[in-house]
Formats: structure tokens, C-alpha cells, sequence
């Protein structure tokens, strides 16, 4: 039995991240690298993430266990912990980035994947 809960849809659609990633004369793509594994589980909720493995992979040792401390990939909970990291990111920041870095992580991201559009390659490389 599954333990875990998907939690909120705090995604954004990939139907509209794709339509508006087509509306400008400049797109361009970005990825956060490993974003589950950067956001942290809570302590209380560790043993939600157990799992068992031999040490240095003996099978003719004892089962050790071990909890992930991070989100992984392939949890039905990850998803939404990862969006909602990101999102109260941009939250806790916006007085300290610009407008548009703030609403492309708000309206851009589908999970770790940014879709964006711009008027100019210099809009690119500066946002």
C-alpha cells in the first residue's frame, strides 16, 4: 500500500507552458538540475522515504535501513513538494529579483523545465 499522497496540483499545465512558450520571436528552454533531490524532506516525514539495501551491496550481510532525506524521483508526493519549493522561492525573493524572473518561475516552469519567450535575445540573456 501506498503511503505517500500526491498532494496539491501546484503544476503548472504543460498546455499552457507550451502555448505561451510559441507567442514571441525568441524562445528559450532552462531545467533546474536534480530539483527533487534539492529539496528536502521534512524530518518528520523520513521514515515515509524508507527503504532497505545491503551495505556496499553483500547480500550476505544484514539488511541495512536507510531514509532519503531528499525528494526522489518517481514519488507520488515529489512533484508537488518540488513546485511548491519553487514557488515559495519565488515568493520569499520577489522583493529582491525582478518582476519577469518572478513570473516566469510562477507561469513558466512545468516542474523543472522552463519554457519561455521573449521580444529579444538580449531579454534572454539578461532574464
Amino acid at each position: 500500500m501506498d503511503e505517500l499522497l500526491q498532494g496539491p496540483d501546484l503544476t503548472n499545465t504543460l498546455i499552457g507552458v507550451l502555448l505561451r512558450f510559441r507567442q514571441g520571436p525568441v524562445a528559450f528552454m532552462s531545467d533546474i538540475k536534480g530539483m527533487f533531490h534539492q529539496v528536502r524532506v521534512a524530518k518528520e516525514d523520513v521514515n515515509f522515504l524508507r527503504f532497505l539495501c545491503w551495505p556496499n551491496g553483500n547480500i550476505n550481510t544484514e539488511l541495512a535501513e536507510y531514509r532519503m532525506l531528499v525528494h526522489i524521483f518517481g514519488a507520488v508526493s515529489s512533484p508537488s513538494c518540488a513546485t511548491f519549493a519553487l514557488l515559495k522561492t519565488a515568493d520569499d525573493n520577489q522583493m529582491d529579483y525582478p518582476a519577469d524572473v518572478i513570473s516566469t518561475i510562477r507561469q513558466n516552469f512545468y516542474v523543472d523545465d522552463c519554457l519561455k519567450f521573449v521580444s529579444t535575445e538580449e531579454q534572454a540573456v539578461a532574464l
